[in-house]
């Protein structure tokens, strides 16, 4: 009877199962200590998507504002108040048209997402050089910047989130949400304040598309270099395994 007593006095003790609760609060403390790694975050990818985030948030702001702007400052050339509507149909329609089009490239096998969003930065800065060189006495020049400025959108808005997972990695995504919704979301608050101040300084909208082409410029070179990193340190570093 002691001995059955003892050894079902011995099963009841929980001092066995302190060591796995201990090792399990380490690990979560481990996490959460990697989940505010923000340097490391911010050197692979989100710096670039903060410039995307100010490029995509003044965009539209500029093309009401540009138009206005020279309507009232030229109106010899003959434009009128109505094409702000087919401009901003044209942008639509070249984002939704080339968003599907991007989609379908993307998953295709061997295809460099990367690239694309580096491509997708250039054409916002080609959308400014146009709208601020032929922009200013052409029609056409308004319009040819509107298209671009579709297929910018379509570009970059598209596999953005793709690419972060890319280059960060899926078992890294969890920790770095935040940041990216961080530097996605303040471009918008800062963007439009600091375009008005632009405006208001200079008189004229030439400052703030000029920030906005080197945003653009800016996260396209980023994003190559982020992309050279990033298969510089995947050569050398193994494959981890993901625990489910």
């Amino acid at each position: 009877m002691d001995e059955r007593a003892n050894s079902l006095f011995e099963d009841e003790k929980p001092e066995e199962s302190q060591p796995e609760e201990s090792s399990r609060s380490s690990r979560c403390c481990s996490e959460h200590s990697e989940g505010v790694d923000a340097w490391l975050m911010l050197l692979r990818v989100f710096l670039y998507h903060a410039l995307f985030g100010f490029n995509y948030g003044i965009f539209g702001i500029l093309y009401v504002e540009y138009v206005d702007y020279f309507d009232s400052t030229k109106a010899d050339v003959g434009w009128i108040v109505s094409i702000q509507i087919f401009l901003y149909s044209m942008l639509a329609f070249t984002s939704m048209t080339f968003r599907l089009l991007v989609t379908i490239i993307a998953n295709l096998r061997g295809v460099n997402r990367v690239a694309i969003f580096s491509f997708g930065m250039l054409l916002g800065a080609v959308a400014v050089t146009v709208l601020l060189t032929a922009g200013v006495e052409l029609y056409w020049g308004i319009v040819a910047g509107a298209a671009i400025t579709g297929l910018h959108m379509a570009c970059t808005n598209t596999v953005v989130t793709v690419v972060m997972v890319d280059l960060v990695g899926v078992e890294c995504i969890g920790r770095s949400i935040a940041l990216h919704n961080f530097t996605d979301s303040f471009p918008f608050l800062f963007a439009t304040p600091f375009c008005g101040f632009l405006f208001d300084v200079s008189g004229s909208y030439l400052l703030p598309f000029i920030c906005v082409g080197a945003a653009s410029m800016l996260g396209s070179v980023f994003s190559v270099a982020s992309n050279i990193t990033h298969k510089r340190i995947t050569r050398n570093q193994p494959i981890k395994e993901l625990e489910i």
